[in-house]
């Protein structure tokens, strides 16, 4: 939903698209913008923790700008903050959002505009996303039917949902999010390779075939090296075509 590939970018998006909802709960509110059920307690959790951590985010890339200014690039993080904080979710948005005045929302127009000019993630396309989103719920489903043991359809599994998860949050978090789940499912993978091993050989290179594309993914986005591919080869899993 958001614009930009900043964290401050997205955050201000969110916040520009959320002033203009206007009426309802702060719950019903972000929830519309941010595309999650307002009545299903635990899709909003996650979207609203995304957007926690997108605030956390904005906050830590405007605080590490050299000769940043308070009053100026940091004038917005407590009205913010306060707006969107969990004691304020079933309160009537239109109180929190009259705190969200012209000096709130120019000083967070300024801070993404300051960000601008620095290196900025790439945006990713919707049909990438969308296609390793259906491989990582097919293959999911197949885990479940298939009569592995029990430690190796846990472990896939695990791993399998935190990248859906990745995905479903990256229009919030960005690029980010899904470089996090890269790294956990490289290091988990790496620290339970006798499990992974143990997998059949069919399960074993789809799920790698699944990082894969998540690698691939995240190093157009970041252009960082395909921190996957030694993983792949360690684990000899091979290019795969599922």
């Amino acid at each position: 939903m958001s614009s930009g590939t900043d964290p401050v970018q997205r955050l201000l998006a969110i916040v520009a698209a959320a002033r203009r909802e206007g009426n309802g709960t702060t719950r019903g509110v972000l929830a519309r913008v941010l595309g999650s059920d307002p009545e299903d307690d635990a899709s909003f959790l996650r979207s609203y923790l995304n957007l926690r951590a997108l605030f956390s985010e904005a906050v830590a890339s405007v605080q590490g700008m050299q000769e940043i200014q308070e009053e100026l690039h940091l004038a917005w993080v407590r009205p913010i903050g306060d707006a969107i904080s969990f004691p304020n979710l079933l309160q009537q948005w239109s109180n929190a959002a009259g705190n969200l005045g012209g000096t709130v929302i120019q000083s967070l127009q300024f801070a993404a505009h300051e960000r601008a000019r620095y290196p900025q993630e790439s945006r990713l396309d919707e049909q990438p996303l969308e296609d390793l989103l259906r491989k990582v719920e097919t293959l999911s489903l197949e885990v479940r039917e298939a009569e592995l043991e029990p430690v190796v359809t846990e472990l896939l599994l695990i791993h399998l949902e935190n990248i859906r998860q990745a995905i479903l949050a990256y229009h919030v978090r960005g690029a980010a999010v899904l470089q996090k789940a890269l790294e956990e499912v490289v290091g988990g993978c790496v620290l339970r390779r006798d499990v992974v091993l143990a997998a059949p050989e069919k399960e074993r290179r789809k799920f790698f075939g699944v990082v894969e594309n998540l690698n691939k993914l995240v190093t157009l986005a970041t252009n960082l090296k395909a921190l996957a591919l030694p993983l792949i080869k360690l684990l000899g899993a091979g290019e795969s075509g599922a």
